[in-house]
């Protein structure tokens, strides 16, 4: 179960329900996360009114409404928890079930509601204000010490809003050498701790590796304190009284009794359609009124196709690799994408595996567009186009079979004659698609990411070009990379094209590893340098490293960050973030799979 308290409508006054969703716990979180999949059900709307007595008694009173109101909704599911019940399942057979609450999600305040505690009480520990920012963990708040019928409140909602977590990914290499290195340390353990907590599937390993998080930001957390980051309304706070520092505490405990944390919330505001003042009945026949129609969609494209009325399709987890909604996946068996279209559910995830390039292990997949960016161009046009004044000296070098660090030793701006390619113009592309298997579930599919290498513009002097991991076959660790451009070669009249070219080639620029993560614990990243050929370029200026790779030798998109420093170079900025600064920051918290695969670099 879930609650949330929100506003009914933003035109009545600040009117607050409680809105109750309600889900069987055996869907699949892929399903249930997406809020389009109609996994959860909203069962009831609690009021929360106002009394005509003093303010000392509002909670209390209201406090005892929503109980009451609870024990209504759930009169029945408590008698199944306890005795059983009878029920259908969906292929119709009827069987005596048992429907034990195993969670039950709520925001902090709505927690104290639930547990009936002060609000300098913590709800699922013992521990009271003056306790928050404490490193050990207190004795849960069991039946022993509250009403003994309430054991499922297992965690909070998502920590924080869209705008916090985009902070979250960058925090740590944004304040790296502006910030005393121990208050660095202790922001990056509680972002450790904020990505491992938010695993789908846990393991003994990545639970104590969200303990050890936890446990070193308390170790180095005085450091934000006497640093004064600590900031309330009258300024520097010394302490750490947060009931959230307290909630973290209890991540572990959860997972353990009642598996993933679910990333779930509540947080909805229902409109209502008109000003009269039965609202509240106009909620409950729309949500009625959804139902119905969604259930009269899927029944009438079942007759439509003459399809049986039961999914007995059902298929291994293997195969359900790109599916978000099993629902769909048994409506695309049979419905045309016009009728398709019209069923409203989470799309699936357009599986490139099956179509496109995909990298020699077949682990992952690129799809670039069928029509190219520039449909025809010469070699010394696109240099110049593309500001690769050793694009065409590339691509001999590739052919030849000379890796990109040889042509750094070697030169790679001289030997271009004596071969014929076998074409004179060249095809262009400033975009592909690369996608991935989850890092948590090999079986699942990811959206796929767009890799960007655009070329300079107005709005963009050096261009628009992303980063990547390339694993090349002459290094064991991969290499970090800048995607320039991918080209594939139109075969002359009559001219067969050399084998190294039959295939979409990207041309790459080289970062090198100058410290790793054991090297600076505090920020615990890769920081890499803008790599450079030992020799000028044909008019004496310092040349980056670059190179033609072929495009399936790319194994992930990442995101580098300059490295600041004390004081941040003012003429940066997000045009130019990628090109001015020489060193940068590998950030292993782009997002959970990329923090999670970067892990295996660490050692």
């Amino acid at each position: 179960m879930a609650s949330d308290k929100t506003n009914i409508t933003r035109g009545t006054g600040n009117l607050e329900m409680h809105p109750t969703f309600l889900m069987i716990a055996n869907i699949a979180s892929d399903v249930r996360m997406k809020a389009t999949a109609q996994a959860w059900r909203c069962v009831a709307f609690i009021p929360t009114p106002k009394f005509d007595v003093h303010n000392d008694f509002q909670g209390i009173l209201q406090a005892r409404v929503w109980h009451k109101c609870m024990d209504k909704v759930c009169v029945n599911l408590k008698i199944a928890a306890k005795v059983g019940t009878f029920t259908p399942d969906p292929f119709g057979l009827v069987r005596y079930v048992f429907m034990p609450l195993v969670a039950y999600q709520a925001d902090l305040p709505e927690q104290q509601l639930i547990a009936c505690v002060a609000k300098d009480s913590y709800p699922v520990s013992l521990a009271t204000l003056a306790n928050f920012g404490d490193s050990q963990p207190y004795s849960p708040r069991t039946g022993n010490h509250m009403l003994r019928q309430i054991y499922g409140i297992s965690h909070v909602k998502q920590l924080t809003g869209r705008d916090h977590r985009d902070i979250q990914r960058t925090i740590v290499p944004s304040i790296a050498g502006a910030a005393p290195p121990k208050a660095v340390r202790a922001i990056r353990a509680i972002v450790d701790f904020i990505y491992i907590a938010q695993n789908p599937i846990y393991t003994p390993t990545s639970i104590t590796q969200m303990e050890a998080a936890l446990a070193e930001f308390h170790r180095h957390k005085q450091a934000i304190l006497d640093a004064e980051a600590r900031q309330g309304k009258k300024g520097a706070m010394d302490h750490f009284w947060i009931p959230k520092l307290e909630l973290l505490q209890s991540f572990a405990r959860a997972v353990k009794n009642s598996g993933n944390i679910l990333q779930y919330t509540a947080d909805h505001t229902f409109q209502r359609t008109s000003h009269q003042s039965d609202f509240i009945f106009q909620i409950v026949r729309l949500l009625d009124i959804a139902e119905k129609v969604r259930q009269f969609e899927l029944y009438t494209l079942l007759r439509l196709f003459h399809q049986d009325l039961v999914n007995v399709a059902i298929r291994t987890e293997q195969d359900e690799i790109a599916d978000l909604d099993p629902e769909l996946a048994w409506v695309l068996q049979f419905a045309t994408a016009a009728e398709e279209i019209q069923y409203q559910s989470p799309r699936p995830v357009q599986n490139h595996f099956l179509k496109g390039l995909t990298s020699d292990d077949s682990n992952i997949a690129f799809h670039l567009t069928v029509v190219p960016d520039i449909h025809s161009t010469s070699m010394h046009d696109a240099a110049i186009s593309l500001n690769l004044p050793d694009l065409s000296a590339a691509l001999y070098n590739f052919v030849k079979g000379l890796s990109i660090k040889q042509c750094c030793s070697q030169g790679s701006f001289n030997g271009q004659g004596g071969i014929d390619l076998g074409f004179d113009k060249v095809q262009l592309w400033f975009k592909f698609r690369l996608q991935q298997h989850s890092v948590f579930k090999t079986q699942v599919i990811m959206p796929s990411q767009m890799v960007q290498a655009f070329s300079p513009s107005n709005d963009a002097p050096f261009g628009n070009c992303d980063t990547v991991l390339i694993q090349l076959k002459t290094t064991e660790m991969p290499e970090v990379a800048q995607v320039r451009t991918v080209i594939v070669p139109i075969a002359r009249k009559g001219s067969v094209l050399h084998p190294a070219l039959n295939q979409p080639i990207a041309y790459i620029q080289l970062f090198k590893v100058v410290s790793s993560p054991a090297q600076q614990p505090d920020v615990d990243m890769f920081v890499v340098k803008r790599a450079f050929h030992s020799e000028p370029s044909l008019n004496g200026d310092t040349q980056r490293l670059g190179g033609f790779i072929p495009l399936t030798l790319i194994t992930q998109a990442i995101e580098l960050i300059p490295v600041y420093g004390e004081r941040m170079d003012r003429t940066i900025n997000a045009m130019n973030s990628l090109e001015v600064p020489l060193y940068f920051y590998v950030n292993n918290s782009s997002d959970k799979e990329v923090y999670r695969s970067m892990m295996r670099f660490d050692s």
